[in-house]
């Protein structure tokens, strides 16, 4: 069963390292996806999209592993 999205909320592409954030659905109901590393917006079949953890900011890690 595929999880609910949400404007905002953090993905990655199936299969692949590619992760951004969740756009909404255009008139298709594909997904907009905007790409993190690249900065533009792609479009995504549902099931190829999948909901992902809530990158930490820096500082955290970075007292987390001392």
């Amino acid at each position: 069963m595929l999880e609910e999205l949400r404007w905002g909320k953090r993905c990655k592409v199936k299969n692949q390292c590619i992760f951004g954030t969740f756009c909404g659905y255009d008139t298709k109901g594909k997904v907009l996806f905007l790409d993190e590393e690249l900065g533009t917006i792609k479009k995504y079949s549902r099931s190829k999209i999948e909901p992902t953890y809530e990158r930490l900011p820096w500082i955290i890690l970075q007292l987390w592993t001392t």
